[in-house]
């Protein structure tokens, strides 16, 4: 394989087919864990309307997919009770992935 940079554009000259197919799977790989990344460090609030600009549908409610009233019910509930860990900041509960997913997890456990 050889390797060129051209006016900021990386060129390569593969010398086998195979070399292809791990190139293929080096860059699935890689948005594989970038999209993770982005995933884990979404967070999530209690409001009507979704963030402009986010790139994803931030109400906890459309996270859930339960009412607001169900999401406050497990927002007030201590984690160890099966409630759901958020931060109030104000007036406003905002919560992250990494919550929503124990919380998951929990209700998952729970009905087995």
């Amino acid at each position: 394989m050889q390797v060129e940079l051209v006016n900021g554009i990386i060129q390569l000259q593969l010398s086998h087919p195979r070399e292809m197919e791990l190139l293929n799977t080096a860059a699935r790989e890689l948005a594989a864990r970038l999209a993770g990344e982005a995933l884990e460090n979404r967070n999530y609030h209690m409001g009507t309307k979704p963030t402009p600009g986010r790139g994803y549908d931030d109400r906890l409610t459309m996270r859930l997919g339960f009412s607001a009233t169900t999401c406050y019910e497990y927002l007030r509930l201590d984690p160890k009770r099966g409630g759901l860990a958020g931060r109030q900041v104000g007036t406003k509960w905002l919560v992250t992935e990494e919550a929503v997913r124990d919380f998951e997890g929990r209700k998952t456990k729970q009905a087995a």
